[in-house]
């Protein structure tokens, strides 16, 4: 239970982000390859990333201010616990769901040997990891091996995957990204400042 209702607040979140930017985005890029071919691909996936990253980053950061509290008068102080694999999480859900676009780009441009690879391998490595880590340091090292896995994905594989397809430099693609989650990262940390103490 502690474990599930910390991940049940991101499991929600990937649902909203996945209704937002999911099988439409993915209908819609399928389209304007037929149309436009890769360059029209490329601008909407980008202005997608743009779109998405700033969504996703304000969302992150709700769930980081509001889900510890929420949890502690919800279920109570027993399960501090749940609020602290919320917090571990976030930050990989936010670096992973950041990027829910390039699934869309993936599955449109055919490249449905490279999800199978990257969920097959991510969950080997996951499992292997978080059995490691369980050994060591407990419950909590199963939380850090998803962590791990998720981080890595998203900071390293799913931008190679990205520019790969899109042939893009990856600088610029991370650069695509940056400015829609400061946009909603400087004011969500600003009000973090004010608000904590209450």
């Amino acid at each position: 239970p502690i474990y599930s209702i910390g991940v049940s607040f991101l499991s929600i979140f990937n649902d909203i982000v996945n209704a937002v930017f999911g099988g439409q985005l993915l209908t819609a890029l399928a389209q304007t390859e037929t149309r436009h071919g890769m360059h029209g691909v490329r601008e909407n996936f980008l202005r997608a990333i743009r779109l998405c990253s700033a969504f996703v980053t304000l969302g992150a950061c709700a769930l980081a201010i509001y889900g510890p509290p929420f949890i502690a008068r919800w279920v109570g102080e027993n399960f501090q616990d749940s609020g602290r694999i919320l917090l571990i999480l976030v930050i990989p859900y936010l670096l992973y769901l950041a990027q829910y676009p390039v699934w869309s780009l993936l599955y449109s441009t055919n490249r449905h040997k490279y999800i199978a690879q990257l969920t097959f391998g991510g969950g080997l490595f996951n499992l292997a990891l978080s059995l490691i880590l369980a050994y060591q340091i407990g419950f909590f090292g199963v939380v850090w091996g998803t962590a791990v896995e998720i981080t890595i994905v998203s900071l390293i594989i799913l931008p190679i995957l990205t520019c790969r397809t899109i042939n893009f430099r990856i600088t610029t693609y991370l650069a695509t990204l940056l400015p829609g989650s400061l946009q909603a990262g400087i004011p969500s940390l600003i009000w973090f400042l004010i608000i904590r103490h209450y």
